[in-house]
């Protein structure tokens, strides 16, 4: 029924295409299979793991693209998961870690767009529920 509800009020979605880095540095690599085999959770533990591990070290090629690719992806698993501030604070370390990343930069205002949509559909679904509560005049 709530499914059915949520297509009358908005029945438009769209498809959100996002970027999941893989590469040798960083454990990137291992995190993608992961993710590629479906085990959400492991991803998350793994890409965790890996950005809080992460730092730059040019003898092992590991640079701050690196580290901010091992961020994002964990912005990337939190934000599929649901969890947007988890998602936002990620993706700020990612930016911290390399501040002209595009692909970074873009996330944020994506989600932020996504959070405002919600925050604007969650708005108006209140004003149903107060208009409906109040007494017909």
């Amino acid at each position: 029924m709530a499914e059915e509800i949520a297509k009358i009020i908005s029945p438009y979605t769209e498809t959100r295409n996002l970027d999941f880095f893989s590469g040798e540095t960083c454990g990137l690599d291992l995190a993608n299979r992961a993710l590629a085999a479906g085990n959400h959770d492991y991803a998350l533990e793994v890409s965790t793991t890996n950005a809080e591990s992460c730092s730059p070290d040019a003898p092992a090629g590991i640079t701050n693209a690196d580290m901010a690719a091992a961020h994002y992806n964990v912005a990337v698993l939190y934000w599929v998961g649901g969890d947007p501030d988890a998602s936002i604070a990620a993706l700020a370390q990612a930016r911290r870690a390399n501040p002209g990343d595009e692909a970074v930069k873009a996330a944020i205002e994506e989600l932020r767009s996504v959070q405002q949509a919600a925050d604007d559909v969650r708005k108006a679904e209140e004003r149903t529920r107060a208009r409906r509560r109040s007494p017909s005049s």
